[in-house]
C-alpha cells in the first residue's frame, strides 16, 4: 500500500535507466560506455578507435530488470514491459470520484496506469455502506432520493415529509398521520391523496343522526352523507306525522320551546263539541295534552227552512213537517206541493217557496228533468217551475237569481204567449221536445196550478 501512496492515479513512471536512487549516472549512459572501452575491454585497434570487432562488443545488451519504462531491459523482446515491476496488478482507484480500488495496476506505452477503474465511481448511496470507499462522505450522499417529497407510515397516500438518510437508511420524517389535511373530509379535495377513496371517507360526521334544515321540526331523523362535496341530512323526511306538533302531550318536533298542539290543525279551528248536529260552534283547544271543543250550543235540530240546520250536508232532513213531500236529490231538497189545496198562483208559489228557504225549481238538465217527472205525484196535473219572461218577452229566466234558461223541454209548439202566457209549467203527461217526460208549456201566471221547489245546501 506504500508504494500505492507514492503513485498517483494515471501516473507514468519514466525510466530511461537504471540510474541509481542517489542521482549517479546510469551504468548505460555514454560515460560508462566509454571506460569499457579505455580499459582495454573491447577496442582491438592500436588507434583507440572503433573497428568492426569493437562495434560487435558496443551493440550488444546487458539484461536487467524488465522495469515499464518501454525499453527492452532483460534483453528479451518476449517480455512485456515492466513485467518486473513489483507494483504490477496491485488494485488501484481510477480517475473517478470515488476512492474505491476498482483497477488493476499495469504497465500502459511504458508508464504505470491503473485499469478497469469504472469511469463514474460509485455513488454513495443512503444503504448503510461506505458505497464510495471514503469514510469521511455521508451515507446517501450522493443518493437522489434523498431530499426528495415522501409518504410516511401513515393511513395516507399524501407526501407530507422529505427523505433523509438515517441509521435505518432512508427515513421519511415529518410526515403526520394526524394532520388534518390528510383525513378525507366532505369537502370536495383528495385530502388522503387517493382517488380510489370515497369524498368524506373519513369525516367523523358521516353517518351521524341530523335534522334536515328544510323541515320545521328538529328532530334528528336523517343521517348525514358526502354529496358533491358538501355534508347534506339525508332521509329526514320533513313531512312525516310523528314531526307535526299536536295535542298529544308529546313533544313531536323535537323543540321544547314549541307549545304542545302548535301544529295540530284542529287547535284554532272551527269545531263541533259533543252533541247529535255537526255543526262548528266552537272553537279547538289544546290543555295538557287533551283536545277540546269549546262548542257548548247544545245539538241543533233541523226545521223546514230550505236550511242544513244540522249540518249534515242535507237539507230539512228530518226537519219539520214542510207541508209539502220533501224529496232529495244530488244534495238538493224538494217539495212537491203536489195536493189540490196546494195549488197557487205562479208569483204565490214562488213566495211560498221563498218563505221556506226555497225557491221554485230550477231544471239543468234532462237526468234533473226525467227525476222531476218521476217523482211529481199526479200524473194528470200540471206544475209550476221557475221558468218565466215576466220581465223580457221572449227572454225565459229562472225566478231563482234571475238566471237564463239554457236548458228546455218544451213541447212541440210551445212556448207561443196564447193570451201573453209568462210562466211555465211542467206536465207529465207530456213528452217534451227533448224526448224526455214532462214537457214543458207557457201558461197564464194567474192559473192556480201545483209546484215544485228548490233547495240547495
Amino acid at each position: 500500500m506504500l508504494a500505492l501512496a507514492l503513485l498517483a492515479p494515471g501516473c507514468i513512471l519514466d525510466r530511461s535507466g537504471t540510474a541509481p536512487s542517489d542521482g549517479g549516472a546510469s551504468p548505460f549512459d555514454s560515460g560508462s560506455f566509454d571506460a569499457a572501452l579505455s580499459d582495454g575491454g573491447h577496442d582491438g585497434g592500436a588507434d583507440g578507435g572503433l573497428d568492426a570487432g569493437d562495434a560487435a562488443v558496443e551493440d550488444a545488451c546487458v539484461p536487467s530488470a524488465e522495469l515499464c519504462n518501454g525499453v527492452d531491459d532483460d534483453c528479451d523482446p518476449t517480455t512485456a514491459d515492466g513485467a518486473d515491476e513489483g507494483w504490477l496488478g496491485i488494485g488501484c482507484d481510477g480517475d473517478d470520484p470515488d476512492a474505491c480500488p476498482g483497477g488493476l495496476l499495469d504497465c500502459v506505452g511504458g508508464a504505470m496506469v491503473c485499469v478497469g477503474d469504472t469511469p463514474d465511481g460509485r455513488e454513495e448511496l443512503c444503504d448503510g455502506v461506505d458505497n464510495d470507499c471514503d469514510v469521511t462522505t455521508p451515507d446517501g450522499a450522493d443518493d437522489p432520493r434523498v431530499g426528495m417529497p415522501c409518504d410516511g407510515a401513515d393511513l395516507d397516500r399524501c407526501e407530507g415529509g422529505v427523505y433523509t438518510c438515517g441509521a435505518t437508511g432512508l427515513e421519511c420524517p415529518g410526515d403526520d398521520e394526524d394532520a388534518p389535511d390528510e383525513i378525507e373530509v366532505c369537502d370536495g379535495v383528495d385530502n388522503d391523496c387517493n382517488p380510489l377513496t370515497l369524498d368524506g371517507a373519513s369525516d367523523p360526521m358521516m353517518g351521524m343522526p341530523c335534522d334536515d334544515p328544510a323541515d320545521t321540526d328538529l328532530c334528528p331523523e336523517g343521517a348525514f352523507a358526502c354529496s358533491g362535496g358538501a355534508r347534506i341530512c339525508a332521509g329526514d323526511d320533513g313531512n312525516q306525522p310523528d314531526e307535526t306538533e299536536l295535542c298529544d302531550g308529546m313533544d313531536n318536533d323535537c323543540d321544547p320551546s314549541t307549545p304542545d298542539g302548535s301544529a295540530d290543525t284542529r287547535v284554532g279551528s272551527r269545531c263541533d263539541g259533543p252533541d247529535t248536529d255537526q255543526c262548528l260552534e266552537g272553537m279547538g283547544t289544546c290543555s295538557m295534552g287533551t283536545f277540546s271543543c269549546s262548542d257548548t250550543t247544545g245539538s241543533t235540530t233541523e226545521s223546514c227552512n230550505g236550511l242544513d240546520d244540522d249540518c249534515n250536508g242535507i237539507v230539512d232532513d228530518g226537519g219539520a213537517d214542510c207541508g209539502c213531500t220533501r224529496r232529495e236529490r244530488m244534495g238538493h231538497s224538494y217539495l212537491f206541493c203536489n195536493n189540490w189545496l196546494d195549488r197557487k198562483r205562479w208569483t204565490n208559489a214562488r213566495d211560498w217557496c221563498r218563505g221556506t228557504g226555497y225557491d221554485l225549481v230550477v231544471v239543468d238538465d234532462a237526468a234533473e228533468q226525467a227525476w222531476l217527472d218521476a217523482n211529481v205525484g199526479d200524473m194528470g196535473a200540471s206544475y209550476w217551475i221557475g221558468a218565466n219572461d215576466r220581465s223580457t218577452e221572449g227572454s225565459w229566466q229562472w225566478s231563482r237569481a234571475g238566471a237564463a234558461v239554457t236548458y228546455s223541454n218544451w213541447n212541440s209548439g210551445e212556448p207561443n204567449n196564447s193570451s201573453n202566457e209568462d210562466c211555465a209549467v211542467l206536465n207529465p203527461y207530456d213528452t217534451g221536445a227533448s224526448g224526455v217526460g214532462g214537457g214543458w208549456n207557457d201558461t197564464d201566471c194567474n192559473d192556480d196550478n201545483r209546484y215544485v221547489c228548490e233547495a240547495a245546501p
